[in-house]
């Protein structure tokens, strides 16, 4: 009654933070107005004083909990706006630590307590506002502009596993659930507590990324304040270490034994152990008892701390379940926004190169397309992603593989894992290979190729992955068939239709731009060479006009060769058997 009363009286938790809210507002004033002493600060004590302004910092980083952070931060930032003003204020080095905790808030995502922090900066040193220099003046807001862009987009290049690429994409994902299940198996843990009566029950697991140490997952105690949260138990170590190789419920006299996580051990005299196993051992469950093992009901312990473990795997399995659900949702919103790009785009090696791009955060580290030539029954590799330059060229048939003969005969798709461990030449000498994905881009009856796309590695494709990438494959391959259309199209508007070189309108338009290039000096002199087959109608009519057609590609084929050696160049068939050559720059 009296420690209620005493919460309740003068010294209530909401009087103490009205009176701290004003002390620290009458500090505040004191530096805004210039009520403080100063000092000469030597070297030494800057050099302390940043010193004790990174420990700060530290500390603040490892508060834990978000109200402990923001706590330690605002008094750091009092602390030292007061220490800057009495070791000279604008003049003072120390004033760079503020800059620092402005910095440290923009960075870490923080903008408004940061936008706070540069003002509080400013508002602290009012009185003395005049004597900041200009460079000074300019750096606080250039510094907290910098430090905010940093934070939104310094990740943008950081390799992202695909559950953290869909929590980043959505604002409820996969931390969400690792938040729910937290909260459930707290609400768990407390509901043992209340039935077995231990002094505490705790639930160790490993953490996603292995090893072969514990975790506190979850814990509800009598001495909730006593746990180290942060303790991580080896399975060789101690007496629970001794306890788990028995791989089934096991009792133990503490005795004077102190376990290991607690800050201050309260007193523990038995303990009881459970290991939580689904194929392997993922974790276990220790319930700490005041009482002796003989006072302690020993065969009805045991089948309670089993149904807590069914029940903590049960919900590890709904969250495993809910975890791949929201995933799977994203990934497919995530493939619709790739079709949505590519359907913006002109031209298949265009298109090609942003799917693969795209494809990125799917853990796909390489692939290529290789396109069919009906004539000769192949495939030849034409646009690469992480594959050595010389991947392209490369030319594969049914007749020499038999991963390409699989394809042509199923009209579909393959996985192929391991592939390190196997010579498959369709790897093309890529090291750290793992597994592929491998599918046939077919319309109907017509062929367009096939694209094959690698995971590093010991990764391997899932069979939501093989299904959704096949859906955008059978997208892709209508649009390849529409750049293939408007490819074509082009060609005719632009390109002699027997030479395959510029037309004659191709030719004018083109030379107009050189030209107005030349007028705004964007380029060197325009030179222009006209030049005909001296007696091509004789020519024509003693072997004939498909003769003569030869010739005129020839000559053609002869000036493509020309322009491909030097730059700022291009022909043009002018008519007839007429040609023309400009050369920007010569």
């Amino acid at each position: 009654m009296k420690k209620k009363a005493w919460r309740n009286g003068l010294f209530s938790p909401e009087n103490i933070k009205t009176a701290a809210f004003l002390f620290y507002s009458v500090i505040f004033l004191f530096n805004a107005f210039g009520f403080y002493p100063r000092i000469n600060a030597g070297a030494p004590l800057h050099i302390l004083l940043f010193t004790l302004a990174g420990l700060a910092l530290y500390f603040i980083s490892a508060a834990g909990s978000a109200k402990n952070e923001s706590r330690f931060f605002y008094i750091t930032l009092l602390v030292c706006l007061i220490a800057a003003n009495i070791t000279g204020g604008p003049a003072s080095p120390f004033k760079y630590s503020l800059l620092a905790l402005v910095l440290y808030s923009a960075a870490a995502g923080k903008t408004r307590r940061a936008a706070g922090a540069a003002l509080f900066f400013v508002a602290g040193m009012a009185s003395e506002i005049r004597n900041f220099s200009g460079y000074e003046a300019g750096l606080l807001p250039a510094s907290f502009v910098t430090a905010v862009v940093m934070r939104f987009t310094g990740g943008k290049n950081k390799s992202s596993t695909p559950a953290e690429t869909a929590a980043h994409e959505s604002g409820k994902g996969v931390e969400d659930f690792k938040e729910s299940a937290y909260s459930l198996l707290d609400n768990l843990m407390n509901a043992y507590l209340s039935l077995l009566k231990p002094v505490s029950i705790l639930l160790f697991l490993k953490p996603p990324s292995g090893g072969a140490k514990y975790s506190i997952m979850a814990a509800a105690s009598r001495h909730k304040e006593l746990i180290d949260n942060d303790y991580e138990l080896d399975s060789s170590d101690g007496i629970i270490g001794a306890a788990l190789k028995k791989n089934d419920f096991f009792m133990l006299d503490t005795g004077a034994v102190k376990m290991p996580y607690y800050k201050k051990s309260p007193e523990i005299k038995s303990a009881a152990v459970f290991p939580v196993v689904m194929n392997s051992l993922l974790g276990f469950i220790v319930a700490d008892f005041d009482t002796g093992t003989e006072e302690n009901n020993r065969e009805q312990l045991k089948e309670s701390l089993q149904k807590l473990a069914e029940e903590v795997l049960n919900m590890l399995e709904l969250l495993d379940i809910s975890k791949k659900a929201v995933i799977n949702e994203q990934r497919v919103s995530r493939l619709y926004e790739i079709n949505e790009k590519l359907n913006l785009l002109e031209g298949k090696s265009r298109m090609l190169e942003v799917f693969f791009n795209e494809l990125r955060a799917f853990d796909i580290v390489s692939g290529y397309y290789a396109g069919y030539d009906p004539g000769n029954g192949s495939f030849c590799v034409s646009e690469v992603f992480n594959y050595p330059g010389n991947a392209k060229g490369a030319v594969f048939s049914a007749d020499d593989d038999e991963i390409v003969r699989y394809l042509i005969r199923e009209s579909g798709a393959a996985v192929i894992e391991n592939t390190q461990e196997k010579n498959i030449r369709l790897n093309l000498n890529l090291r750290g290979a793992g597994s592929f994905l491998i599918a046939l881009l077919k319309s109907g009856n017509t062929t367009h190729g096939f694209i094959k796309l690698d995971k590093a590695g010991g990764a391997k494709f899932t069979d939501f992955e093989v299904k959704t990438i096949k859906m955008i494959f059978s997208r892709l391959v209508m649009l390849m068939e529409n750049a293939e259309l408007y490819e074509r199209i082009k060609r005719q508007a632009t390109e002699d239709g027997l030479t395959g070189i510029y037309n004659h309108l191709t030719f004018q338009e083109m030379l107009g731009t050189a030209i107005d290039k030349n007028d705004r000096r964007l380029c060197g002199p325009v030179s222009l060479a006209l030049m005909d087959i001296d007696f091509f109608k004789k020519f024509n009519d003693e072997f004939g006009h498909q003769e003569g057609d030869n010739v005129l590609k020839r000559v053609a084929l002869m000036l493509t060769d020309f322009t491909a050696k030097y730059e700022n160049t291009f022909a043009a068939r002018y008519g007839g058997e007429e040609f023309v050559f400009v050369m920007e720059g010569y």
